[in-house]
C-alpha cells in the first residue's frame, strides 16, 4: 500500500525507491550512503565526524576532519593530537624536559628544565638562578671574590675585590700607575706601590746603591754613598797597570783597567811588579835584572848520544843546540861510548865501565857456504864474540853446498840424503801404477815406487782392463760388448729386443734370442736370421759415405729397394736416440742431411722397412 514502480513514482506519492520496502517518505535515515527518507539528501544527520591521523599515532587532528559512517584509512575518532605531523606526540607520551616539544599535549606539564630546582636552592633557572648546579648561586647568596656572580645580578665580585700592582721588573715592588683589581695575587702583581721604576730589578726601596748612574735605593739621589777610585790600564791582562798610564777615577770597575800602576811592561803578561823571574831574556819581576839565578849549565854532547863532555859547558835557559844537561860521557867523540850503553864486541869500553868487551860471550864460527843456516861438518871454526859474516855457530851441514840438506832437515824425494841420516829418500817415494792403455787409470798388479810419476805410470790403481783404453771407471758405456765403465755390467743401458743378453747395437740377429751369434757364411746376419726373408737386407748390401762425416751422408742401397720407405733412427753412443726420419729409396740411395750440429763421437744408425726388417750400421761424426 502506497508503494510505487519507480515509473509511477510522481512529485506527490513521493517513493524513492519502491523496490525496497525501507526506502520511503517518512522513513529514519541510517547512514548507509543511501537516501532512506526520500528527501533527496543522503545520510543527513547521521554521519559521524572522523579526525585525520597522519603521524599514525593513534591521536586526531582538530583541525583536518571528515564526515564517515565509518572511520577513513588514516582518520580517527578522536581529536586530541597537539601535533599531527610527529607521531611521538600525543595524549599518551611522557613529557621530555628541554626538547622544545609538549610531548603529552598538557601544557600544564613542565617542559623546561628551567622550572626545576636542580641544586636546592630555593631558585629555579627561570626564577632568576643564574647557576642552577651550585646551591651557593642564587639571588638571595651573598657576593664573595671567587670569580662568579654569586647573587645573579650580573656582576661578578663586585665590591669585594683588591688592588694589586704591577711588578714588571720582578722585584717585588709594585708600579703605582699599573693597578689591578682581583680576589687574590694575580702572576706579576704586589701589593705594595713603592718602585720607583718598574722598568729595573736594581731599583726598588732599599735596594744597595750600585755605582751604575741610577737611584737604586729610591732615595737621595744617583749613586749616593759609593766610592770612586783610580783605574791604570792593564792591556796584557796580568791584574797589573801601566806605570806610565794617566789614572781614571771611576766608582766601578772599568773594562782593561786595574787600581794598581805596578806594571813596568804592559805589553807582556809574564812582567809585572813582584813576578817570578823567568830564564826567557826579560826582568819579568821589574828589579832591573835579567834572568838572575835561573840559568842553567849545560854539556856539549859532540857525537849525538844524550851525554855531556864535562870538559866543555854553557849558561843558558834552555839547552842549546849541540847541548845536554849531564856531563857523564867517557868519549864525546863515539856515539856507541856513554855510561850503560850495551857492551858491543868492537874493541871499546862502550858502557864507560869495566874496561873493553867485558862479559862478551865468545863463540866457534863455521862456514855456510849454502845459506840454509847450518856450517859445514868439516870446517876448522872461527872464535869471536859477535857474528861473523857468512858463519853460523852449528858445523850440522853434511852437505854446504846445497841448502836442502842439513841435520834434521825434512826429506824430501830427491836421491838425496836431505837430513844427513845416511839414507836417501827414506819414507817419502810413492807408489806409481802401469797405464799400459794411457786411458788415465793404472793396472793395480803394475806397480814402481818413485818420486815422481814415471812415463806411462799413474797414481790410482782402478783400471779393470790396462789393454783398452776405453775400458776404466767412470767412462761412457759403449755398445761393444765390454764392461767399459768397470761396474761388473756389460752393454747396460742398451736395448736387448731378443732378451738374449746380446744389445741390438752388436747383435747380429736382434730380433731371435742367439747368445752364440753365430755366423757361418761371416755375411754379418746371424745364423739364426738366415733366410727369414728372401729379400732382407744385410750390412754388406748397405753402403754409407762419407764415413766418418761432418754434415750430411748418402746411405747406397740394393736397386731392389727402389721406392722402399725406411725408418732412419740415429743413437748415440750412449743409446740415447737423437732423431728419426722416415726416406724413400731414389735410384738406390737416400740422402740424410742437416747433421753439423751433431758432437764429434760415434754414432749407431738404425735402418727399418716393414719388407727387410732392421739392421744398425756405426758412424762417426768429425
Amino acid at each position: 500500500l502506497n508503494h510505487y514502480i519507480a515509473s509511477e513514482l510522481t512529485a506527490t506519492t513521493g517513493d524513492c525507491n519502491d523496490n525496497d520496502a525501507a526506502i520511503h517518505p517518512g522513513a529514519t535515515e541510517v547512514c548507509d550512503g543511501i537516501d532512506n527518507n526520500c528527501n533527496g539528501q543522503t545520510d543527513e544527520g547521521v554521519k559521524t565526524t572522523y579526525y585525520a591521523d597522519s603521524d599514525g599515532d593513534g591521536y586526531g587532528n582538530p583541525a583536518s576532519t571528515t564526515q564517515a559512517c565509518s572511520p577513513p584509512s588514516g582518520y580517527v575518532s578522536n581529536n586530541t593530537d597537539c601535533d599531527d605531523t610527529d607521531a611521538n606526540v600525543n595524549p599518551g607520551e611522557t613529557e621530555i624536559l628541554d626538547n622544545g616539544k609538549d610531548d603529552d599535549c598538557n601544557p600544564s606539564t613542565l617542559d623546561s628544565s628551567a622550572d626545576v630546582d636542580d641544586d636546592g636552592d630555593g631558585f629555579t633557572e627561570n626564577e632568576g638562578d643564574c647557576d642552577d648546579t651550585n646551591p651557593d648561586i642564587n639571588p638571595n647568596a651573598i657576593e664573595i671574590c671567587d670569580g662568579k656572580d654569586n647573587d645573579c645580578d650580573g656582576q661578578t665580585d663586585e665590591g669585594v675585590t683588591t688592588t694589586y700592582y704591577a711588578d714588571n721588573d720582578g722585584d717585588n715592588y709594585g708600579d703605582l700607575s699599573s693597578p689591578t683589581q682581583a680576589c687574590s695575587l694575580p702572576p706579576g702583581y704586589v701589593l705594595n706601590n713603592t718602585d720607583c721604576d718598574d722598568t729595573d730589578n736594581t731599583v726598588y726601596p732599599g735596594a744597595p746603591e750600585l755605582c751604575d748612574g741610577k737611584d737604586n735605593d729610591c732615595a737621595n739621589g744617583v749613586d749616593d754613598g759609593v766610592v770612586f777610585q783610580d783605574y791604570y790600564t792593564d792591556a796584557d791582562g796580568d791584574g797589573y797597570g801601566d806605570a806610565g798610564d794617566v789614572p781614571e777615577s771611576s766608582c766601578s770597575a772599568v773594562s782593561g783597567k786595574v787600581t794598581n800602576n805596578l806594571d813596568c811592561d804592559d805589553t807582556d803578561d809574564t812582567i809585572y811588579s813582584g813576578a817570578q823571574e823567568l830564564c826567557d831574556g826579560k826582568d819579568n819581576d821589574c828589579n832591573g835584572q835579567t834572568d838572575e839565578g835561573v840559568t842553567t849549565t849545560y854539556y856539549a854532547d859532540n857525537d849525538g848520544d844524550n851525554y855531556g863532555d864535562p870538559a866543555s859547558t854553557t849558561q843558558a835557559c834552555s839547552p842549546p843546540s849541540g847541548y845536554v844537561s849531564n856531563n857523564t860521557d867517557c868519549d864525546d867523540t863515539d856515539n856507541t861510548v856513554y855510561p850503560g850503553a850495551p857492551e858491543l864486541c868492537d874493541g871499546k869500553d862502550n858502557d864507560c865501565a869495566n874496561g873493553v868487551d867485558d862479559g862478551l860471550l865468545f863463540e866457534d864460527y863455521y862456514t855456510d857456504a849454502d845459506g840454509d843456516g847450518y856450517g859445514d861438518a868439516g870446517d876448522v871454526p872461527e872464535k869471536s864474540c859477535s857474528a861473523v859474516s857468512g858463519k853460523v855457530t852449528n858445523n850440522l851441514d853434511c852437505d854446504d853446498t846445497d841448502d836442502t840438506i842439513y841435520s834434521g832437515a825434512q826429506e824430501l824425494c830427491d836421491g838425496k840424503d836431505n837430513d844427513c841420516n845416511g839414507q836417501t829418500d827414506e819414507g817419502v817415494k810413492t807408489t806409481y801404477y802401469a797405464d799400459s792403455d794411457g786411458d788415465g787409470y793404472g793396472d793395480p798388479a803394475s806397480t814402481t815406487q818413485a818420486c815422481s810419476p814415471p812415463s806411462g805410470y799413474v797414481s790410482n790403481n782402478t783400471d779393470c782392463d790396462d789393454t783398452d783404453n776405453t775400458i776404466y771407471p767412470g767412462a761412457p758405456e759403449l755398445c761393444d760388448g765390454k764392461d767399459n765403465d768397470c761396474d761388473s755390467q756389460v752393454d747396460e743401458g742398451f736395448t736387448d729386443t731378443d732378451s738374449d743378453g746380446i744389445a741390438d747395437c752388436i747383435d747380429n740377429c736382434p730380433t731371435v734370442d742367439n747368445s752364440d751369434q753365430s755366423d757361418v757364411d761371416n755375411d754379418g746376419i746371424g745364423d739364426a736370421c738366415e733366410g727369414l726373408a728372401v729379400e732382407s737386407l744385410t750390412l754388406k748390401d748397405i753402403t754409407i759415405f762419407p764415413n766418418p762425416f761432418n754434415s750430411d751422408i748418402t746411405i747406397q742401397l740394393p736397386p731392389r729397394f727402389n721406392s722402399t720407405l725406411f725408418t732412419l733412427t740415429l743413437f748415440d753412443i750412449t743409446g740415447k736416440r737423437i732423431t728419426v726420419r722416415e726416406k724413400t729409396v731414389i735410384h738406390g740411395k737416400i740422402e740424410l742431411g742437416y747433421l753439423a750440429t751433431l758432437d764429434q763421437g760415434l754414432y749407431l744408425l738404425k735402418l727399418t722397412s716393414s719388407e727387410s726388417g732392421s739392421l744398425i750400421k756405426r758412424l762417426v761424426k768429425f
